[in-house]
């Protein structure tokens, strides 16, 4: 179902919901608003939801054999930076991303787009002009 959201300060957002129901019972439900998806809750109500990324990212690491640790250290940063990632209590940020993907050895674009983010800083050296 497309659609468009109006805002209080006047401003429309795109949207777009997917709603499938067998007779009375909701089976699927999942909407996004602007680049904000919203899908079927795995906590209970009230807790927050961990972002999905954190699951993938942890099969990652566990498949290569890569500790909190390593990885913390390989992207420089913090190993609560990391865990959190890892446990999806931390929203992917693009650069985060870009980070865990050279310490992985994957290509930047597609842990990119398995988290969801797309990385709108520049490269500063791919784009200079001489």
């Amino acid at each position: 179902m497309p659609g468009t959201l109006a805002g209080d300060a006047g401003q429309t957002l795109p949207f777009f919901a997917r709603v499938r129901f067998e007779g009375n019972r909701l089976l699927r439900f999942q909407a996004k608003t602007a680049d904000t998806v919203i899908g079927p809750a795995l906590a209970e109500a009230g807790a927050p939801e961990p972002h999905p990324f954190g699951a993938v990212l942890r099969k990652l690491m566990d498949n290569r054999g890569v500790s909190v640790r390593k990885l913390a250290m390989d992207t420089g940063r913090a190993m609560s930076t990391t865990n959190a990632a890892r446990t999806g209590w931390h929203n992917p940020h693009p650069v985060l991303v870009r980070e865990i993907a050279r310490a992985l050895g994957i290509p930047e674009a597609d842990l990119a787009a398995v988290a969801g983010v797309d990385d709108t800083t520049a490269d500063v050296s791919k784009n200079t002009s001489t």
